[in-house]
């Protein structure tokens, strides 16, 4: 049997249940995973990838799983990273990592660096930091190490 939990449910102390109450998913997702189970094709969209994803990881369904790793791997872009970065955390899909790398470096880094470089100098030029206790000594400092990389390419 394909999933951990209709294995435990149709063996031992379970198999005299006649009857078996779904409370936790839709009545669309549940039926869809049953189908799934007997043909192996399952629709997964964005409004129902958060159940899908909760039902592989409650059932231990490892076909399912793969499934939803797919959906999101080929839907994961710049638009959909709030909605499954949740998912990708929660459920621990480490599988995703390269993916997450390649988005933030190819999309997100580039439209945020103003925003990343100046909440960085602000940080640099906060009152806390030990090293620069404001802009003119960090001017200061600037400075110098021109003039001293001004020298030095002189020689």
């Amino acid at each position: 049997m394909s999933s951990k939990y209709y294995s435990q449910m149709f063996s031992g102390e379970w198999q005299e249940n006649d009857k078996v109450i779904i409370e936790n998913y839709s009545y669309d997702v549940y039926y869809s995973y049953l189908r799934m189970l007997h043909t192996g094709y399952i629709r997964i969209n964005q409004s129902n990838i958060a159940e899908f994803i909760d039902l592989a990881n409650c059932y231990g369904d490892e076909r399912l799983m793969k499934h939803c790793q797919t959906f999101i791997q080929n839907h994961l872009n710049e638009k959909t990273l709030s909605t499954y970065l949740p998912l990708i955390n929660k459920y621990k899909l480490d599988e995703m990592n390269d993916k997450l790398v390649e988005l933030t470096i190819k999309d997100v880094l580039p439209k945020n660096i103003k925003q990343i470089l100046s909440k960085f100098f602000e940080m640099v030029f906060s009152n806390n930091n030990l090293f620069l206790k404001n802009s003119k000594d960090f001017a200061l400092q600037t400075k110098k190490k021109t003039e001293i990389l001004t020298i030095t390419d002189h020689k």
